[in-house]
């Protein structure tokens, strides 16, 4: 762009004008041939923090990798919601494309700056779909679909483990420094009893033989080596001092015959191929950094890990004791198993322990698997069986295998329970509504289902003898099964958008149901919406027989049908049981247009390069509509808007156009429009406009002509004016290019402006938005000049970091005449203080409806 940037100096270009003119808004106003002339500041008091960057939208670089599972013949559909799809039917679809193989799905997303994290959901050729969460930190994200391991993947050995921010090392069977398979050199026998100066014997190495019983004040950093089957008497010498190591060598056997209480840091306990420790006592870690490794057989009556106690199990692990708490883990340690854990007893975790039981673990545990208090972690990839599952407190649970309990499993935890694999249980009972629980898989509750007060996300199989809903919300995801063989008692899940049962899926999710009845005596037992189907043929009639009260609602989506006569299909998968049918045979997803569900209002002074009242209604554009033809690559062929002028709280002329930022005019085949074609702008046979680099499409010549009135009169500022205009019109435009233009074109690309005064067309006053370019036909003159700073690098900014143009996300009431926007809106005020980081939503909530324009 060969703009001029030699500003004038402080001398005048020519004579002031002997009157002061109005031009514009009702501010004070003069003949502009003075550069240096400053307005006052129009919002005075504020201070404007010089990065604030008047942006209230955020545009973010995406891309997705998909899990392709076909070999790249078929299309994935990606779609990219600015709500979470699977919890909130209403979430807008901002964003869609294909991808395949290795060849991911780019784009770029503009929301609005209320929006912190973004949903994307990838769907597979047959049907099959899961969402992710990304958050909105950054200005660019990059999702992977086929990050996560399957089952059968995981059995490969891990060096590291991230296990909720806690680092594991998994370590290697062949390193003897953790699983020696002799004693030093320099060992030396353990005496048999007796007391032995613990100076003497710090940093030493000992053999424990079989004549080894206790000995005391063994020195710090002691190591002793089993190459005996011995037994030491209270864990002695192993108690107290810092750093004991203890060797339980290959094929060895050492019996503790009381306690062993590890009370100091730095513990290390190992035993080797086909060794045995025996403990027949307590066995507790009371310190930090104590590691346990295992890759024999560790026996202990019960035991006790805290602090940052690291265990690793790839042997057998036996808790013998039938107690409640026989297996405590408290504050910060993790179990990590790799073999086979048996706990007669139960098993307890509270604050931030971790148990992680890897593809080739298997936990048994007899008692309750109780997980309270603070962000414990359970996280399955094979086998657990236990009698009792609680997870309660922060806990989190996350089973990727086989989960089975004997007799009833509940999740009262404040954070997330999500199945991704198969659990068994014979009563399931949950009661918060502070989480979502998610199960992926399969569910199975042989006896009964009790959900109250809770949200509930099935993606995937459910199956009840019997169930009961309470002030329950449940998500269906597409082709999601929940099938209940007895009675299904509802009551209280009426609360529209809330509670009830959801089908959230591009697919219907099916709720097959062999007898439901009302739970108490208020009328709302449930709600039905979305994308579902119910199968049942004993169901309370809607209406109560007096006064025809309806006892449950619905949506027009929902569909039913007899118990056995469902008419939809739910694929058999390694997840779902299945209704009806074998899985979908994988097919080209639709490309479909890309529509933008937002409405965008452009809010312009029209005094630059001076301020003026800072009104924010000189001229008011919205648009909104716009939908992008893309093709298999994801570019877009094809664009459509539409746009309206809404009103115009100027006297002076005002034209209206848009430049599409990084599209050369030369790529732009044709431009139509519905109505009002513009003239007064010299164009291309394309309609385009000449003499452009970029595509800059005309929008209205003359704002007062295009909406019937006269130049100098306000239009749709003054509350019941009779120039007001009440059905102003609303012009579709339709873009077609030459060359398909990259998916990253988006609203951001929008560079709207208009052009002030009866400056020559070709040689204009131009007024964008911050940070976006003039035209090639703007006046170079003006930038830099009066209140502008503009420069080079960031045009349309005051000196004072004030703006003359404004987007917003929204439908928006703008200020009525005479009145400051920061006084129609009260919350502009600490959105432009902080930066931008409160009251980002401002333009929702006018000071009242007095304060601002409606018809």
């Amino acid at each position: 762009m060969n703009l001029n940037w030699k500003f004038k100096n402080k001398t005048l270009v020519a004579a002031l004008s002997i009157t002061a003119l109005f031009f514009g808004s009702c501010v004070e106003n003069k003949d502009y041939y003075d550069s240096e002339y400053q307005a006052q500041n129009p919002i005075a008091g504020i201070d404007v923090p010089t990065d604030f960057d008047w942006k209230t939208m955020s545009s973010i670089n995406v891309t997705v990798s998909v899990n392709d599972e076909f070999n790249g013949q078929y299309h994935y559909l990606i779609e990219i919601f600015d709500q979470n799809p699977v919890i909130t039917p209403s979430a807008n679809l901002i964003s869609r494309g294909l991808a395949k193989g290795n060849s991911p799905f780019v784009t770029k997303v503009t929301v609005p700056s209320t929006i912190k994290e973004i949903f994307i959901r990838q769907t597979t050729p047959n049907g099959l779909s899961n969402v992710r969460m990304a958050s909105v930190t950054s200005e660019s994200i990059n999702c992977a679909f086929g990050s996560e391991s399957s089952k059968t993947a995981k059995s490969a050995t891990r060096a590291t483990t991230d296990l909720g921010g806690i680092s594991f090392s998994v370590p290697n069977s062949t390193d003897t420094n953790i699983f020696p398979t002799a004693a030093p050199g320099d060992a030396v026998n353990l005496p048999n009893s007796g007391w032995i100066v613990g100076a003497a014997t710090a940093y030493k190495n000992f053999k424990v033989i079989s004549t080894s019983t206790s000995v005391n004040c063994i020195g710090q950093y002691a190591a002793f080596y089993v190459t005996e089957n011995a037994s030491l008497s209270g864990g002695m010498p192993l108690t107290g001092y810092l750093g004991r190591k203890l060797f339980v060598l290959p094929g060895k056997k050492l019996t503790i015959t009381g306690d062993l209480i590890a009370t100091t840091n730095e513990w290390v306990i190992s035993v080797g191929e086909g060794a045995t420790l025996e403990i027949n006592g307590h066995f507790q870690t009371s310190s930090d950094f104590a590691k346990i490794y295992n890759r024999g057989t560790i026996i202990v009556k019960t035991a006790q890990f805290q602090g940052k106690t690291q265990i690793y199990n790839a042997g057998t692990f036996q808790v013998t004791s039938t107690g409640a708490e026989a297996l405590q883990l408290n504050s910060d340690p993790v179990f990590y198993n790799d073999g086979v854990v048996d706990v007669k007893g139960g098993w307890k975790t509270t604050n931030t322990a971790v148990i992680y039981n890897s593809s080739t673990g298997d936990i048994t545990v007899a008692g309750k698997i109780f997980q309270t208090t603070g962000t414990n972690r359970l996280i399955n990839d094979n086998t657990i069986k236990c009698g009792y599952f609680h997870s309660t407190g922060s806990a989190k649970t996350q089973n990727n295998g086989d989960m089975t309990v004997a007799e009833m499993t509940t999740t009262d935890s404040d954070d997330t329970w999500i199945n991704n694999g198969c659990w068994i249980t014979k009563n399931y009972e949950s009661i918060t509504y502070n989480a979502i629980y998610y199960n992926n898989c399969k569910l199975y509750v042989n006896n009964f289902l009790n959900l109250r007060q809770s949200r509930f996300v099935n993606n995937s199989y459910i199956y009840a003898k019997d169930a009961s809903l309470y002030n329950t919300r449940m998500e269906m995801g597409s082709e999601s099964l929940m099938v209940v063989e007895g009675t299904t008692t509802l009551a209280q899940n009426r609360r529209v958008d809330s509670e009830g049962f959801y089908g959230t899926g591009t697919k219907r999710a099916l709720l097959k149901f062999t007898k439901v009845v009302k739970g108490d005596d208020a009328p709302n037992i449930v709600h039905y919406a979305g994308n579902l189907q119910i199968a049942c043929d004993d169901h309370p009639e809607r209406l109560m027989p007096a006064g025809q009260e309806p006892r449950w609602s619905m949506d027009s989506n929902v569909e039913w049908a007899s118990s056995t006569t469902a008419t939809i299909t739910i694929p058999k998968t390694g997840c779902n049981e299945g209704y009806g049918g074998t899985t979908t045979p994988p097919v080209e997803p639709p490309v479909g247009p890309v529509n933008d569900p937002y409405t965008y209002s452009y809010l312009f002074e029209d005094l630059w390069p001076l301020y003026g009242d800072y009104d924010m209604n000189d001229v008011v554009i919205s648009v909104n509509n716009i939908s992008k033809t893309i093709n298999n690559d994801n570019h877009i062929t094809k664009l459509s808007f539409t746009y309206k002028l809404q009103a115009v709280g100027a006297s002076r002329d005002a034209a209206g156009a848009l430049m599409l930022d990084g599209i050369n005019a030369t790529n732009v085949k044709s431009v139509t429009y519905s109505s009002k074609t513009p003239t007064g702008f010299s164009t291309l046979s394309s309609s385009v406009e000449s003499g452009q680099d970029f595509a800059v499409i005309p929008l209205f010549r003359e704002a007062h002509d295009f909406l019937g009135k006269n130049r100098g009169v306000f239009i749709n500022t003054v509350i019941g004016s009779a120039d007001n205009v009440t059905n102003v019109p609303e012009i579709t435009i339709e873009v077609t290019f030459v060359n398909p233009v990259p998916p990253t074109f988006d609203i951001a690309s929008f560079n709207m402006f208009i052009v002030s005064g009866d400056d020559n067309l070709n040689s204009r006053k131009e007024i964008h938005l911050r940070g976006y370019k003039p035209t090639l036909k703007a006046n170079p003159k003006y930038l830099g000049s009066n209140n502008d700073a503009s420069t080079p690098s960031l045009y349309y900014v005051s000196k004072e970091n004030l703006v003359w143009g404004i987007v917003v996300p929204s439908s928006f009431r703008w200020a009525k005449e005479y009145l400051n926007i920061q006084e129609a809106y009260p919350g502009f005020t600490n959105w432009v203080q902080s930066g931008g980081t409160q009251d980002n939503n401002w333009w929702e909530t006018p000071k009242d409806s007095g304060s601002v324009f409606h018809h």
